[in-house]
């Protein structure tokens, strides 16, 4: 993904879902990966006036996003051993 693909994703997806579902305000926060803070970006943000909210580079603990990848992947860890498990059952089964 680049900066261009990225804007297209905020125009075509967060902009109408913004105002939709927080039409009084919201806090929209992205790390720093370069694509997101671009000179075009933060442009298109601002004219678009999205309430981007900036966070400190390399500070993970600060940015909730980091909280839900880590329960992600353990219900991902614990679907994968569940499925492991049923493939132990109908081996044995047969």
């Amino acid at each position: 993904m680049d900066k261009f693909l990225y804007i297209d994703i905020l125009r075509q997806t967060l902009l109408p879902f913004i105002l939709r579902k927080y039409p009084d305000g919201h806090r929209f926060m992205a790390d720093n990966d370069p694509k997101h803070t671009s000179k075009l970006v933060l442009s298109f943000l601002e004219k678009n006036n999205v309430n981007w909210w900036r966070t400190p580079t390399k500070c993970p603990d600060v940015n909730p996003i980091e909280n839900l990848w880590h329960e992600l992947k353990n219900v991902n860890c614990a679907w994968a051993h569940i499925d492991e498990r049923q493939k132990y059952n109908n081996y044995t089964i047969r």
